[in-house]
């Protein structure tokens, strides 16, 4: 599998573990996500998490600038299955967050073999036109869809 895929005008970084990102790479997504985030996100918690095994993103560029990230937590929590995509807002509207999205989903469902990959993926409410497909289509369960066989689950 390559690591880098670009259209021409975005470079789509594949899905790679958040441990493995650079310093300088946490601190762009910091950015970026502190930016353009109106309350505290969990996705600055994983970013400063001193041991963020199990959890993974898949990053955009456009002339060498991160603009936007898809991530996922796998470990187990309170936040194992949570899913969200931040965009720079210049670039939003024009495919980017779904195309992170189907990335980040594709790389986790050839792990679904290896076990502790979450069955139930689960999102801000509201965002469904953007999630619900991706999670499905890659053989997930959306949180949201289907709670009460989630509630009733012997997890």
């Amino acid at each position: 599998m390559k690591d880098k895929k670009s259209d021409g005008e975005y470079d789509l970084i594949k899905c790679r573990t958040i441990a493995s990102l650079t310093l300088e790479e946490r601190t762009a997504l910091m950015t970026l996500t502190h930016k353009h985030e109106n309350r505290r996100s969990l996705f600055q918690q994983w970013l400063r998490h001193p041991n963020p095994l199990g959890m993974y993103a898949t990053l955009v560029k456009r002339n060498g600038e991160i603009i936007a990230w898809a991530a996922v937590s796998t470990r187990d929590g309170w936040n194992k299955g949570t899913v969200g995509v931040c965009v720079n807002p210049e670039y939003r509207r024009k495919g980017i967050a779904r195309t992170a999205l189907y990335s980040l989903l594709e790389y986790l469902s050839t792990m679904k073999d290896e076990g502790g990959i979450p069955e139930y993926l689960i999102y801000n409410q509201g965002m469904e036109l953007l999630f619900r497909l991706p999670i499905e289509k890659h053989g997930f369960k959306d949180f949201y869809l289907h709670l009460d066989e989630y509630l009733t689950s012997p997890f």
